[in-house]
């Protein structure tokens, strides 16, 4: 067992993806690639009826987030072994550069313009699968997150990044990648 572990950690080192955000996109609006340490995610700008002006998507195991078992140990199984995964959102009044809880994370984020129609459409698809899950959101202390059920699992071929990817993807990046991944980070807009 902890021969496997060594050889997906081995694995998980060697893939950073890179976003390349679209050149000149239609009715452009500010969004976020967020990172915190290897954890990967999305600020978009909060709907309109909303309070908030920010929301943040995440994806993980449901271990970690929904339960806290955030130790090493757990990450490495939690890649190891399938497991069902957690969706987070959080709202947020202040900018990025201004959101206190994202400073006492120690997060960075990277803007970059998206179209305000792809942003609109990732958010309610996003926010419809929140809903969708029907319980009461588990608050994760530490991120200000609160975390329901994901549809989709949580694996070693599809973990943060991965769902990171696909939501970018949605937002009309560019993101190539050749096999499993542990992060991403931004790159210069390109058509």
């Amino acid at each position: 067992m902890l021969r496997t572990l060594l050889v997906i950690a081995g694995l998980c080192a060697s893939c950073v993806a890179t976003a390349y955000p679209p050149l000149a996109p239609v009715d452009a609006v500010t969004v976020y690639l967020l990172r915190q340490g290897e954890h990967t995610g999305v600020i978009l700008p909060a709907p309109p009826q909303s309070d908030a002006a920010w929301v943040e998507y995440a994806f993980g195991d449901w271990g970690w987030y929904g339960e806290g078992r955030n130790s090493t140990a757990y990450g490495m199984y939690a890649l190891a072994v399938p497991s069902s995964a957690a969706l987070g959102r959080r709202y947020a009044t202040e900018a990025p550069e201004h959101d206190a809880v994202i400073a006492r994370r120690g997060a960075s984020f990277e803007a970059f313009q998206a179209e305000s129609a792809r942003v609109i459409e990732l958010r309610n698809e996003l926010d419809e699968e929140y809903e969708a899950a029907g319980v009461v959101p588990r608050e994760v202390a530490n991120s200000g997150l609160l975390v329901v059920p994901a549809r989709h699992s949580y694996t070693l071929n599809y973990n943060c990044s991965d769902a990171t990817i696909v939501w970018l993807r949605r937002l009309g990046c560019s993101v190539p990648v050749g096999g499993i991944t542990r992060s991403v980070v931004l790159g210069p807009a390109r058509p």
